[in-house]
């Protein structure tokens, strides 16, 4: 089975976290200072904490914006269910809104309509790695003095110009599952310009200590926040110390993946491969097409999703593990329940969701398991 994604430890990677299980010290301590300080110095970023995981990173970076009870935060209506999530962990209201096909991040024309003095953040998707078009969402945001936080735990790699996905808004989050870029198994990271932010940041994934705060031995003074065990662990941080040193070198072998896809694929017409923005960088965490064997248009969803379950049983049967590309939040049954939403109230997103579909792609995907590939989509 050639796999959706495989995980490759290096001797360096192994002999690092061994380091740390032999040293009698395995919770957060200096791996994980170490981690942030890389981090932040790969992204071009002032500050980095490290946090159990992606979603950790999204609600940390949710209640360091101290934003009241109820507030609305405009969040994409297709991505993983852990953006919208994290906005209910902090007690706020989120809002959809519907993506653009044709990189499956939010809509600028969509977000227009949205934006307005009751919204006070939005949480940009860098959707499987390809950059949102930060420059125009920074732009609807200053006008009513809205928050940005960007969700880049696809987007390790990517960027706008020379500019890091997630570096733009208040803050950016990133994660270290197995599926990303690289990883702990679990883990994730906020990144952030501003000193108070990151203050705050680390008292809250540390139960709300803060060991500025109160008297030198007085540890009643200290808990200052309703804080969350999310610390990372040095097991965890000794493995991304060591995978992020080839990062760069792992981002240029899934470039050249996505390229031999794409060069290979691009003639099947009932296919719609995925795009790379000009100026931008794509990370490439996921290669996400979609089946269109109609227009992509909501009549026609049914159609095209019959095609993407006979394409993923198909390559099954071949021994090619895909994936569905992500959801469309509003009609799984918890927010549908909540809220009332049905498909139609994000075509785009429901069309993404019932017709996309993710192939393999990692740094030891060999060329001639990439022609296989190749070779069974076309025979489909």
């Amino acid at each position: 089975m050639i796999p959706i994604k495989k995980i490759s430890l290096s001797d360096e990677d192994v002999k690092s976290a061994e380091e740390v299980l032999r040293s009698g010290w395995l919770m957060q301590g200096e791996k994980v200072k170490t981690l942030e300080e890389s981090f932040a110095a790969y992204t071009k970023s002032k500050f980095a904490i490290a946090c159990s995981n992606g979603t950790s990173a999204l609600h940390l970076a949710l209640e360091a914006l101290e934003l009241k009870p109820g507030s609305k935060v405009i969040v994409p209506a297709f991505s993983w269910i852990s953006t919208a999530n994290a906005v209910l962990y902090a007690n706020l209201e989120p809002v959809f809104c519907d993506i653009d096909l044709d990189d499956f991040n939010i809509s600028i024309p969509e977000l227009e309509k949205l934006v307005s003095p009751e919204i006070k953040a939005i949480i940009p998707v860098h959707q499987f790695g390809n950059p949102a078009k930060m420059k125009s969402i920074i732009s609807l945001a200053k006008k009513f003095d809205i928050k940005i936080i960007e969700d880049a735990a696809c987007a390790m790699d990517a960027k706008e110009g020379e500019t890091y996905a997630g570096t733009t808004g208040d803050t950016g989050t990133f994660s270290f599952h197995p599926r990303k870029a690289i990883t702990s198994g679990e883990g994730g990271m906020v990144i952030t310009q501003n000193e108070a932010v990151a203050k705050k940041l680390r008292t809250l994934r540390n139960h709300g200590f803060d060991n500025e705060a109160g008297e030198e031995f007085e540890i009643s003074g200290k808990f200052t926040h309703l804080g969350y065990n999310y610390r990372m662990t040095d097991i965890q941080a000794s493995l991304l110390i060591s995978q992020l040193k080839r990062a760069k070198k792992l981002h240029k072998k899934r470039q050249e993946i996505a390229e031999y896809y794409t060069e290979k694929l691009q003639k099947i017409n009932w296919l719609k491969l995925p795009q790379e923005i000009p100026g931008t960088t794509h990370g490439w965490q996921s290669y996400v097409c979609m089946v269109k064997t109609a227009e992509p248009t909501p009549e026609n969803t049914d159609k095209n999703k019959h095609l993407r379950d006979k394409m993923i049983k198909a390559l099954e049967t071949a021994g090619i593990q895909t994936r569905f590309g992500s959801i469309a939040i509003p009609t799984v049954k918890y927010y549908a329940t909540r809220y009332g939403y049905t498909p139609g109230s994000y075509p785009n997103s429901y069309i993404a969701q019932q017709t996309s579909i993710a192939l393999p792609i990692y740094d030891t995907l060999t060329e001639a398991e990439a022609e296989y590939i190749v070779k069974n989509i076309s025979e489909i």
